[in-house]
């Protein structure tokens, strides 16, 4: 039977392919919208002034490798998306931030696995290169580099130390392929190319199977449950309600909170009623939301002080965030 090239299906074949770009981001709801490709996550900004952050990467369908930088100090919770493993190398240990509730251990990486919970305070200035790809693709191109399992993804503890500081190595290794010029890209287009490279980059920062043990802090199930019941009730308990509902004199309760957020209850508490304030209005509609309604729904009885106290923190009024036009999102990850 012959068949005539008139009637035969037409196949695109698509090339696998390598993007590199740059994302300038203005507002802390900007970049949760640019990254919901790879996270599932919560950002509230910590510290009064512009968000402002930058995000260079390089990403093909199955792998993502970028550096951040964050010009205001930010709190991150919620986890990565299920199947995906994801390994950071902070830039300048002058800014490492706080991961798990404990500080980022000297010499080391950290990582999380899909559905794993983050909650993670970076200060001011924090730089972070991270490289993400599928975890399944991870442990069969590290077993086949190293000749040697991933088992450190099972030890339930989320940093990894070696015997030199590999987090520096693994830096300047990543760094190197990020900053590949367009023309070379082509070069890491086919057969799992990047993958092969960020795994090996990995490898050869001579990983040892040693580990910085992480234990369940007390002090940071103390932040949870004073935090969640606050929510409950309504963003109106005091801190003296906060201490005799989890047990704890007011004193140990402020040193929890600095430790892990870096700041006392009513001060983060104050933040974290702004940023909730400021995730309404920003999306909301001005014809049918109220600065007034918002303010109160998060505990702000009197509107003049919250309306002073909202910018500021942020550099404009509610009545500016609302009625402010959404932004053409950069394309996200």
């Amino acid at each position: 039977m012959r068949y005539h090239l008139r009637n035969r299906p037409r196949v695109k074949i698509r090339k696998p392919t390598v993007t590199k770009g740059i994302l300038r981001i203005s507002e802390v709801e900007q970049y949760r919208d640019v990254t919901r490709g790879v996270w599932e996550t919560w950002h509230e900004q910590l510290s009064p002034g512009q968000f402002g952050a930058e995000v260079t990467f390089l990403q093909t369908p199955s792998a993502l490798l970028y550096e951040e930088s964050f010009e205001a100090a930010s709190r991150i919770t919620g986890s990565l998306r299920k199947g995906l493993i994801a390994i950071a190398s902070p830039s300048d240990r002058a800014a490492q931030g706080r991961w798990w509730g404990r500080d980022y251990p000297e010499r080391s990486l950290v990582f999380g696995r899909g559905g794993d919970g983050l909650d993670l305070a970076f200060p001011t200035g924090y730089r972070n290169v991270v490289f993400v790809m599928d975890e399944r693709a991870f442990r069969e191109m590290f077993l086949t580099l190293s000749g040697r399992d991933a088992d450190f993804l099972d030890r339930g503890c989320n940093f990894i130390a070696g015997p030199e500081d590999i987090r520096a190595r693994l830096q300047d290794s990543l760094g190197r392929i990020l900053a590949l010029p367009e023309s070379e890209l082509s070069d890491l287009a086919g057969s799992n190319r990047l993958e092969l490279a960020l795994v090996g980059a990995f490898v050869e920062s001579e990983l040892r199977h040693d580990q910085v043990r992480m234990l369940a802090s007390k002090r940071r199930e103390l932040v949870a449950e004073a935090t969640r019941h606050f929510v409950e009730s309504n963003y109106q308990a005091p801190v003296s309600h906060l201490c005799s509902h989890v047990g704890v004199s007011k004193r140990s309760l402020e040193y929890a909170f600095r430790e892990n957020l870096g700041a006392p209850p009513s001060e983060y508490f104050k933040r974290h009623r702004l940023n909730q304030c400021r995730q309404i209005l920003s999306t909301g509609d001005p014809a049918k939301t109220s600065v007034k309604a918002v303010a109160l729904s998060f505990g702000f009885q009197q509107s003049g002080r919250f309306a002073q106290e909202y910018r500021n923190f942020f550099g404009e009024t509610p009545s500016e965030t609302l009625r402010r036009l959404p932004e053409s999102l950069p394309r996200g990850f």
